[in-house]
């Protein structure tokens, strides 16, 4: 399907996608551009989607024995951030 193709009906292409379950690939100038396909039982927050792909690299022992003096590299960014400005923005004339 033509990107102008699909910019003119994407919420009927992607309806039908997610009816049928079969996707549909948008090209631009005749190359493929993206694939719209429907979501089928997958997490949609993405919460868990990396669980089991994670490797500890640190020892029980050094687990425990961690000093929160480690953290200073943390105090010196949160102390070189800007800080954000309360209240409503101010409209430009």
């Amino acid at each position: 399907m033509k990107a102008s193709e699909f910019k003119a009906s994407a919420l009927a292409v992607m309806r039908r996608v997610h009816g049928t379950g079969e996707a549909v690939i948008v090209t631009s100038h005749g190359k493929p551009l993206v694939r719209v396909e429907a979501v089928r039982g997958a997490s949609v927050s993405g919460y868990g989607c990396m669980a089991d792909r994670g490797e500890l690299v640190a020892s029980d022992e050094e687990i425990v024995n961690f000093s929160s003096g480690e953290w200073a590299t943390l105090d010196r960014w949160d102390a070189a951030m800007p800080k954000k400005k309360k209240g409503r923005p101010r409209r430009s004339r």
